[in-house]
Parts: C-alpha cells; sequence; structure tokens
C-alpha cells in the first residue's frame, strides 16, 4: 500500500532535510530553508509538521549533546529515513505531473 502523500509544507520541510543529507541536521537549519520558501507559515506548525513527519516514519531523530553555555539546551537534529526519500521522489512525480496538465484558460 502507498504512503499517503504529504502536503506543500511538509514535503518542504522534507526537501530541507535532503538537500543536507545524509548528514542530520538542527531545527535552525531546516526552519531557515523552509521559510524562505513558505514564509507565511506558522512557527508551532513546523515543529508540528516535524512530529508528524518523525511519526509517519518519514524522518529520524538524533538528540543533539548539549550546548555548552549556561543554561544550554540540547536539541534534535533531523535526517531522512528510506521511507523518507521514497516520499520526497513521488512527490517530484506528482508536481512533475501536474505541471504537465494543460490549463483551461
Amino acid at each position: 500500500m502507498r504512503e499517503k502523500p504529504c502536503g506543500t509544507f511538509q514535503f518542504a520541510v522534507l526537501r530541507a532535510i535532503e538537500n543536507f543529507a545524509p548528514e542530520y541536521i538542527s531545527t535552525t537549519t531546516i526552519s531557515s530553508f523552509v521559510w524562505r520558501v513558505m514564509p507565511m507559515v506558522d512557527k508551532s506548525q513546523f515543529y508540528v509538521s516535524l512530529n508528524r513527519l518523525e511519526q509517519r516514519g518519514l524522518v529520524s531523530v538524533r538528540a543533539r549533546e548539549k550546548r555548552p553555555v549556561r543554561g544550554g539546551r540540547s536539541g534534535h537534529l533531523y535526517g531522512l529515513t528510506d521511507a523518507g526519500r521514497n516520499m520526497v521522489r513521488e512527490m517530484r512525480q506528482r508536481l512533475s505531473i501536474l505541471s504537465q496538465v494543460p490549463s483551461e484558460t
């Protein structure tokens, strides 16, 4: 059974992570890429999308070491899973097909 396609914003998040593959990257790096493409999306939606992508098995998460500054928090690093790479490939194919559909003007 095929995986349910992701939405445009989730696709942008997956593409941001893919750009740095096979490295795991921080939410700061992902968000800076995503907000250049979709600046109108609320910051809270970004974290909801990352969580949903993780639940679907499209991204994997690693804990980052605690920052060496006082009060520094440990963060998360994100990477694509095989399922995530397949989703990016499938979404690209869908977008390619859509771009070839003639408009009715």
